[in-house]
Parts: structure tokens; sequence; C-alpha cells
């Protein structure tokens, strides 16, 4: 009786060896990056860019129901988490019908309602950061399933985790790492089984749908992924994911037009407020106004991840293997 339960204990603990491995890393994480919280976007403000409009948004859908910020500003509400001396400049510019909406896609600003709502701007950082933990330990779990290498997976889980790329993004309010998270759950899904079931298929398209509504050009990220689940799947779980892709692509399309009068939330920017649709994806896409970031993300002297994550420099080898 008395060596029992010492075996039973270690049986346990060899069960749960991955979920404990996962564990202790977002625990590590989280409380990393929890220095981050506190540091300013610059010298006047806590935050800046786009990320007073996300909450903006997040505070227009939980005090009037809509995405319309025009009560925001008139009331000067964003005051609660914008702390620069001057007011909050304008970022879009007025739609047809007189409404003002932030020029991003709203996923974001919904996801972090529940942060918004207990403690403000802090409630959503903290929100954000255990999100992020969250990204690189799932992350670990599928470099496990991937490799079997369990301690490297962890390490560079850790690593990347621990990059100042990563460590300031924690807690800024984009939707990068949300998305990351995102994605990392839907390849984990893709990857669950051989052969994928009809479960994995609505599975999957909740997932991809979700990492489309942070931003449209995750679109990009959401394409590869059902691709690749398609390529191992059955026939009716390539027609449950086909169809039910199809229904949530009808539905984004439908309120983007709706809302935003295109199929981006871009053309109520002030930069694109003329553009249209084909226009802002031309924009975008265009090879000579773009190609630099394919390698200027790796080496450009102020923003390249050379500079501030040179542990991912390690990805360009790891291709070639």
């Amino acid at each position: 009786m008395t060596g029992t339960f010492p075996r039973n204990i270690r049986w346990i603990i060899r069960g749960r060896e991955l979920l404990l491995w996962a564990v202790a890393l977002f625990l590590l994480l989280s409380a990393a990056y929890a220095f981050s919280v506190d540091i300013r976007a610059s010298r006047g403000a806590s935050i800046t860019g786009d990320e007073p409009f996300y909450l903006l948004s997040t505070q227009s859908l939980l005090a009037d129901g809509d995405l319309d910020l025009r009560n925001q500003y008139e009331a000067k509400s964003y005051r609660s988490f914008f702390d620069h001396a001057d007011d909050l400049w304008y970022q879009s510019a007025l739609t047809p019908d007189g409404r003002l909406l932030s020029p991003h896609n709203p996923g974001l600003s919904a996801l972090v309602i529940p942060g918004f709502a207990l403690a403000g701007l802090r409630g959503v950082q903290v929100q954000l950061m255990l999100m992020a933990a969250a990204t690189m330990a799932l992350a670990f779990v599928l470099g496990d399933r991937l490799t079997g290498l369990r301690a490297i997976c962890w390490l560079v889980a850790l690593g990347v985790g621990l990059t100042a790329t990563a460590f300031i993004y924690s807690t800024e309010i984009y939707p990068e790492f949300p998305a990351a998270l995102v994605l990392v759950v839907g390849l984990l899904i893709a990857t669950r089984r051989k052969q994928p079931g009809l479960y994995d298929a609505l599975y999957l398209a909740v997932t991809l749908t979700a990492l489309c509504w942070l931003g449209s050009k995750y679109v990009a990220l959401a394409l590869p992924v059902a691709g690749y689940f398609l390529l191992r799947a059955d026939w009716s779980s390539r027609i449950a994911l086909t169809a039910a892709g199809g229904m949530s692509a009808v539905l984004f399309a439908w309120f983007h037009l709706h809302v935003f009068g295109g199929l981006t939330p871009y053309g109520v920017s002030v930069v694109y407020a003329e553009w249209s649709t084909a226009e802002i994806f031309g924009g975008h896409l265009g090879f000579s106004e773009r190609y630099y970031r394919l390698w200027g993300l790796f080496i450009d002297q102020r923003f390249g991840i050379g500079r501030w994550a040179p542990l991912l420099l390690a990805t360009v080898p790891a291709l070639t293997a």
C-alpha cells in the first residue's frame, strides 16, 4: 500500500509531462512579460500608433453597442486610456452617412472587451500578456508534436519568447500575438490526427474565421493552413471545411461591405479614403512597394530581427533543412 501511492504519482506525472512543460513555459513567460506592462510607447503617452483606436472601438462597443466613434470623440472618453497632453488625433475620415469608424478589423477590439471592462488599459494589457505567453506555450506543444524533440522545442520557444520583439509585443495592443495564438491553435487542429475528421474541420473553420476577423491580412495565413488540412482530410471533412469556410467568407464580406463600404476597413482611413478596394489591395500587394520587406524583415538596421531578435535568423538555414 505504501509503495502504490508514489507509483501512482509517478504515472500521473509521466502522463502529463507535456502539460507540465507547457504550463512551466507559460508561467515563466507570463512573469517576464509582466515587466513590459509599464513600458511607455513614447515620452508623452502610454500607448500610441494604432493602439488607441483599437481601444476606442472597444469602448464604443461597450458603451454604445456599435463601432461609431463620434460619441467617444465628443465626450473625450478616450482620456481613460490615452494620457498624451494633446487630444487623440483622427485616423479616419467620415463615411458618406456621417459615421466615424476605426480603420481596423474589429476582431481585436471585440477580443479585449473582457480585459477592458475589468480594468481598462491595464486589463487589456494583462489579457494580451497572458495570451502571448499561451501562444509560446502552445507553439512548444506544436513543435514537440512535429519533431519529438521536447527539450529543444522548449528552449527554442523560451528563447523566441524572450526576444525583444516578443517581449514588447506581448502587451502592445496590436493583433499580432492574438493572431499567432489562433494560428498555432489552427495548426494543432490540422495536425491532430493522421486523417482529420468532421469535427476537426468545423473546429478549424471557426479558428481560421477568428484569424481573419483579427485582420484581413491574415487571410494569407489562413489559406495555406486550410489547404494543408484539405490535403489530409477525407471527403466529408473537406466538404465541411469548404462549406463552413464559404459561409464564413460571405458573412465577412457582407459585414465589411455593409459597415466599411469595402472588403477591408482601410477604406475609411484618411490615407485611403478615396481608394477603391481593388486599389487598396493593389497598393498593399504591389511588388515595387513591398519587395524590401522580404529581406528588410531580417536585416533592416532599425526594425530587422537581425537587430532585435537575432535568434530568428536561424529560420533561414532551417528552411533549407
